[in-house]
Order: structure tokens, then C-alpha cells, then sequence
């Protein structure tokens, strides 16, 4: 069962790139509800927070300073794993050893080198 994503949580250091891909997600899905945070710290305290809403999908970098994306994955992966939520990696890395150690985390949905595009946007929101 697909289940429909009505908020994201883009969690990237680079606030051009957040920009653009909050542009490419309202201007595809206009609905939904987006929340920004530029490190791994800064993603768990929002999710923490129980005024915000928690994100039906999490848009994830891996390389960012202060807690990075590998780093956040090990702590929601003890504090947040649900079946309902879902994590995508969106990265510019395209390392064969960063890929091995995402699979390790058996919760992502998949992992995808920037550049992203509307179609990526379209087929994340439609599939995962």
C-alpha cells in the first residue's frame, strides 16, 4: 500500500540546493507541508520537537558538517524506525562505498545522485 506523502523534511546543508528542491516538490505536489533543516542534529531535534509535523518522507544528504547523514541514520535508527516513515538518500555522492554502507540501513528507500530533477521528485513522491 502506497502510502501518500503530505510532508517532507529536507534535511541538506546547501541552502541553494534546499531552495531548489523546495521549489521542485511545491511546484509538483503544492499540498505538501515542508520543513527544512541543514544537518543530521538539526533534523532529530525537529523531529522531536511535538509541535511540527513528522515527516511522512525525509529527503536526506549524506556530507554535511556537524552531524552528517550516515550519523543520523545510526541515531533514527534507534530512536525513530517505523515502517511509515520513509527516508530517501539525496546526495552527490555517487561512491560505491558510500552506497554499501546506506544498505546497511535496512529503512531507506533508496539512494539518489544529485542533480535532482522534477521527474526524480515525481517518482519519489509516487513510489516510495
Amino acid at each position: 500500500m502506497i502510502v501518500p506523502i503530505n510532508s517532507v523534511l529536507i534535511v541538506e546543508d546547501d541552502k541553494t540546493f534546499q531552495l531548489y528542491l523546495k521549489l521542485l516538490i511545491k511546484q509538483e505536489f503544492p499540498d505538501t507541508a515542508i520543513a527544512q533543516a541543514y544537518d543530521g542534529r538539526e533534523a532529530l531535534d525537529y523531529c522531536d520537537e511535538p509541535n511540527n509535523k513528522f515527516p511522512d518522507l525525509i529527503l536526506l544528504d549524506l556530507n554535511m558538517p556537524g552531524m552528517n547523514g550516515f550519523d543520523f541514520l545510526d541515531a533514527w535508527e534507534t530512536k525513530y524506525i517505523d515502517d511509515n516513515n520513509k527516508i530517501v538518500i539525496l546526495t552527490s555522492s555517487d561512491e560505491e562505498r558510500d552506497k554499501e554502507k546506506v544498505r546497511k540501513y535496512n529503512f531507506i528507500e533508496t539512494f539518489v545522485t544529485k542533480p535532482v530533477y522534477n521527474e526524480d521528485i515525481i517518482e519519489l513522491f509516487q513510489n516510495y
